[in-house]
């Protein structure tokens, strides 16, 4: 849920998922290997998809209106 919430807060605007993940490692200061990898990132994002707070346009995820 922690990678979720970070998630979430980068979606200012509608992004692909590998700019999503990009966006991830720079607001963490990540270089290299991260505890958190690819698939973890991946799965908080259909966690969030799950809960109705994001969908999937066009290959792009954006967050809902709520």
């Amino acid at each position: 849920m922690g990678v979720g919430f970070v998630v979430l807060g980068l979606l200012s605007r509608p992004k692909t998922v590998s700019e999503l993940w990009r966006d991830y490692r720079e607001r963490l200061g990540i270089v290299g290997e991260t505890a958190v990898g690819f698939d973890w990132f991946v799965l908080s994002i259909d966690l969030l998809y799950a809960l109705g707070l994001v969908t999937w346009r066009d290959r792009l995820i954006e967050r809902t209106a709520q």
